[in-house]
């Protein structure tokens, strides 16, 4: 047993997890020595194939996280050009009106930060976003997320905020939340 625990020792101190340990090929005992199966032992680090799953399976989540809570206005663009700048200059200008609508900004650039409501995303988020809505890189589109998570409006320039306001605005939920607000 003291032969084992030096073993299970030294296994840890190469950096072996218990866990690993526990969960790798059964230990062959004979004649009290120990044997055991090193090559077959399997790291706990994931694969890239299981890193770039997961974040696929992330930017498919990451957005329906605000699903029935928040509309997303998504602004792609390939990078902080004075399109860009000037469509995020416009709706940063009206937040009231962002946020009366329960409405967050997403920026979502090839080339730059890409940011959700502010908050830096990582590029491969950002990327597969892009696919998710079917945005070219080289593409400028504005693209109106409702609260159900579907598109509701594509634009392939600058828009007023007024215009996509007026959109949210006829919506059904959104004159709901309009009375339930007023009483």
């Amino acid at each position: 047993m003291t032969i084992l625990r030096f073993v299970f020792g030294l296994l840890l101190l190469s950096g072996y997890s218990s866990q690993t340990l526990i969960a790798s090929q059964p230990v062959e005992i004979v004649k009290d020595s120990i044997v055991l199966p090193l090559p077959q032992i399997n790291h706990t680090k994931k694969s890239d194939q299981e890193v770039a799953t997961s974040l696929k399976n992330n930017a498919m989540t990451v957005l329906d996280d605000y699903k029935w809570k928040k509309r997303l206005l998504l602004v792609f663009a390939p990078k902080e050009d004075a399109a860009y700048q000037k469509q995020i200059q416009l709706f940063k200008q009206q937040q009231v009106g962002l946020n009366e609508r329960d409405l967050l900004i997403v920026q979502l650039l090839v080339e730059g930060t890409s940011r959700i409501d502010s908050q830096p995303i990582d590029s491969v988020l950002a990327a597969q976003i892009r696919e998710r809505f079917e945005v070219e890189q080289q593409d400028f589109q504005v693209i109106l997320v409702g609260k159900d998570g579907t598109a509701k409006r594509r634009d392939l320039s600058l828009v007023p905020p007024e215009v996509i306001f007026g959109e949210i605005d006829a919506m059904p939920m959104r004159q709901q939340e309009m009375r339930s607000r007023s009483n």
